[in-house]
């Protein structure tokens, strides 16, 4: 965009582009209401894109990402217990399965330091 200008036609154009999408109106009942010939402003809008003028219309806004679900059936916390810690201050820990034995020494080292 940077040096290029516009032509008189090319300056009205992007004024009627920019006035239909204030409004809201395609640009076929844009130039209905205001007596514009509907080609001229669809060459227009071309000729602008190219220009760099105008945003191309692949410019969409960006899609949520979605991310993959897997939905299993419900399980009830009593009857998926497998394991429960308690530390020494009254704090419990209820597992679904096994943990590792690293990760249950290494909390039992950090609650017994902590505790006074």
């Amino acid at each position: 965009m940077a040096g290029q200008t516009l032509t008189d036609w090319e300056r009205q154009t992007l004024e009627h582009l920019q006035r239909a999408q204030e409004r809201g109106a395609t640009l076929r009942d844009y130039a209905a209401q205001s007596g514009v010939n509907v080609q001229e402003l669809y060459s227009g809008k071309a000729r602008l894109r190219r220009k760099g003028f105008w945003p191309s219309s692949s410019a969409r806004p960006a899609q949520p990402e979605l991310l993959a679900v897997r939905v299993m059936p419900e399980i009830k916390a009593s009857d998926a217990l497998v394991c429960r810690l308690t530390g020494p201050n009254g704090w419990v820990i209820e597992c679904c399965g096994w943990p590792e034995t690293k990760w249950v020494a290494a909390l039992m080292l950090a609650a017994e330091r902590a505790t006074p």
